[in-house]
């Protein structure tokens, strides 16, 4: 699969006290990504769901795309489309 095919599903939400929560799911099409994070992540957090493309050139999507990890991306180049996906969940708190 062409890693710029590739979709990436995320939520990234920040709570006053509570510190900053990032979810994110890579997947071979919108459908795939949003089914992986749906099925991953609580219900709460899927109000923030946003998908992109990952040649998306928004410089929105430049943190998220940081936190993929190069063998991720390099397992998705290797295997055929729809059989790889990836889901990462990150929190930290700072107070």
């Amino acid at each position: 699969m062409d890693v710029n095919e590739a979709v990436v599903a995320f939520s990234l939400y920040y709570a006053t006290g509570e510190g900053v929560t990032l979810f994110v799911v890579i997947g071979s099409s919108v459908n795939h990504a949003e089914k992986v994070f749906r099925d991953k992540v609580p219900d709460y957090y899927h109000p923030g769901l946003t998908t992109f493309r990952w040649d998306d050139p928004s410089p929105d999507f430049v943190e998220v795309k940081r936190y993929i990890p190069q063998p991720v991306l390099e397992l998705l180049a290797k295997n055929p489309r729809g059989t790889t996906e990836h889901f990462s969940h990150m929190h930290y708190n700072l107070s």
